[in-house]
């Protein structure tokens, strides 16, 4: 398909923050989850058709309450060029009535204009004051930004790689947990869940490495650290206090699970 066919409609970062406010979830596609949907790997997760079929379908079928971010191919975008290659391959699955959200909503590499305290406020918003799940790494600077605003905040760990073998466990987790948002970081793996989560009338926002750019933007003095989910994956063994560890080396008040209401252990 040429790529003139590419949507014109798309709205611009700061257009899907305020739908996620009004409640939407958030799937985001880019260059890794779109090499997966073509049936091939990427740097977390290998070749696996259930996972290339399941993107499939959520980059060209519309579900009810759940945003879709694609590239904007913005021309006057820092990395336009790199995007532009990559387009015949998302031209493969792009359906041409459905409505599309940028996936930049947390690359300010490739849409700097976020790099606004507004707009880093507007996006805290969507989880302040509320019980607030993070599925994430041991070490997420998301989990950071998230757990300075939520009411409490649960985290449910996941492994580096190929997460999407263990992502029924992680999703069993989450439910368990009763979260009002949920709040994903694990690369590939992410795009589906928060998916699967909208579909069982869920917020959850696929928000990637989005927690660096909070950190720096937002005024969050201090940092309650939240034990993990350890699920039974080979990578997780010994990470327990790694970001105890470093958050402790970046200056930060460490608060351990149980020292004050809205912590909890995982």
């Amino acid at each position: 398909m040429p790529l003139s066919t590419w949507p014109v409609n798309i709205l611009d970062e700061f257009q899907t923050v305020q739908k996620l406010q009004d409640g939407y979830s958030v799937s985001r596609f880019g260059d890794g989850e779109i090499a997966l949907a073509d049936g091939g790997a990427q740097v977390r997760e290998p070749v696996n058709p259930a996972l290339a079929a399941e993107l499939r379908q959520i980059i060209s079928v519309p579900q009810p309450g759940l945003l879709v971010g694609i590239p904007t191919l913005d021309r006057h975008g820092p990395k336009y060029a790199n995007w532009v290659r990559r387009a015949p391959r998302f031209l493969k699955f792009l359906a041409p009535d459905m409505p599309y959200v940028s996936a930049f909503l947390t690359r300010p590499d490739s849409a700097p204009a976020i790099q606004t305290w507004e707009f880093a406020e507007n996006l805290q918003a969507c989880w302040a004051n509320k019980k607030a799940v993070v599925v994430s790494e041991p070490d997420s600077k998301l989990l950071v930004a998230v757990t300075a605003a939520a009411r409490k905040t649960v985290h449910v760990c996941c492994p580096h790689r190929e997460t999407y073998a263990v992502l029924g466990d992680i999703e069993r987790e989450v439910l368990r947990n009763r979260p009002e948002i949920v709040l994903l970081s694990h690369g590939p793996s992410a795009t589906c869940l928060a998916a699967r989560l909208c579909r069982l009338g869920i917020q959850a926002l696929d928000l990637g490495s989005i927690g660096a750019m909070l950190l720096r933007l937002l005024p969050i003095e201090r940092v309650t650290h939240v034990y993990p989910f350890a699920l039974r994956h080979p990578e997780l063994q010994g990470n327990r206090f790694a970001m105890v560890v470093r958050l402790e080396a970046a200056g930060f008040e460490v608060l351990y699970a149980g020292e004050r209401e809205g912590t909890d252990r995982c």
